[in-house]
Formats: C-alpha cells, sequence, structure tokens
C-alpha cells in the first residue's frame, strides 16, 4: 500500500517525466503476506503476536491463485521515481493514532 499522499506525487512524477504505458507503483519493498502482517503488527506495538503462515496449496480456494503477485516497479525506478519504503506508511498511522 502507498498513502495516497505519497501516491499522487509520484504518479504527477511520472507524468512529468512523460511515462508511457503500464507504469507500476508502489512499495521498493517485497514482502510476503506473513512479513507484511509482522511488520504491521511491530508498529501496532504487537510485535510479539504470533502470525501463522500458510500456503495456497494449503488453502481451500476454488480458483487457482497466482504464487506471486509483485508488481515490478523497475519501468518508474528507469525513470528516475523513485519508490517509498513501508516505514513512513506505518509511521504515519501509528503517529496519526490510527492502526495498520
Amino acid at each position: 500500500p502507498v498513502p495516497v499522499d505519497a501516491f499522487a506525487p509520484l504518479v504527477l512524477a511520472l507524468v512529468g517525466r512523460g511515462a508511457r504505458g503500464v507504469v507500476h507503483v508502489g512499495s521498493h519493498e517485497r514482502l510476503t503476506k506473513a512479513q507484511f502482517g509482522r511488520l504491521a503488527l511491530a508498529y501496532a506495538g504487537l510485535g510479539d503476536r504470533p502470525v501463522t503462515e500458510t500456503t495456497l496449496a494449503g488453502a481451500p480456494l476454488e480458483a487457482p491463485r497466482p504464487l506471486d503477485t509483485t508488481l515490478s516497479t523497475r519501468h518508474a525506478r528507469r525513470l528516475g521515481v523513485a519508490m517509498p519504503s513501508l516505514d513512513p506508511f506505518f509511521r504515519s498511522l501509528t503517529a496519526s493514532g490510527d492502526t495498520p
């Protein structure tokens, strides 16, 4: 996730650099759902809570799902637009009293 106040300047920077085609914008970090969950818990002060990991193979899903849904931000970075870290996102939530 990228908060809208961080997302909008990224899109404007891409437009200003003449970006064309599909350009993915998001955090530069590649995390599993479990890693993201642990990070969110840590910022919420609940880092000692357990996170149970599972696999798609162990989930009773009717439709097949891809194992990796990572979006590449390479195009944006090639245009000179740096992707943000998740750290400021979580810090802004905890500073405002919201929780991830």
